[in-house]
């Protein structure tokens, strides 16, 4: 059986829209995306929580990807939009 792992989210960062702020992978950071978030073994992620209880949150990866939700991120299709449509048509679609 293998190890449980744990996403830990940094709960000062706040959240974007109603996704929480996660370690990001490689320490780069915090990221919204569930994809590019670290994921810790148990002791790992408790020492965490252990050094600063009020900024981290330790949660078992079984817990979280029942609530993982696929979206579309509107800011970089609106970008991408505008790079490949006309310039009359991007103009239109945007406002």
């Amino acid at each position: 059986m293998s190890e449980a792992l744990y996403y830990v989210q940094n709960l000062q960062a706040g959240y974007v829209g109603n996704n929480p702020m996660f370690w990001a992978i490689g320490g780069r950071g915090y990221t919204s995306y569930i994809d590019r978030a670290e994921k810790f073994s148990e002791a790992d992620a408790r020492a965490m929580v252990d050094r600063d209880s009020r900024k981290w949150r330790m949660w078992s990866v079984a817990e979280v990807e029942p609530h993982i939700y696929r979206t579309v991120e509107c800011q970089t299709l609106f970008a991408e939009h505008e790079k490949k449509a006309p310039p009359a048509l991007a103009k239109a679609t945007t406002h």
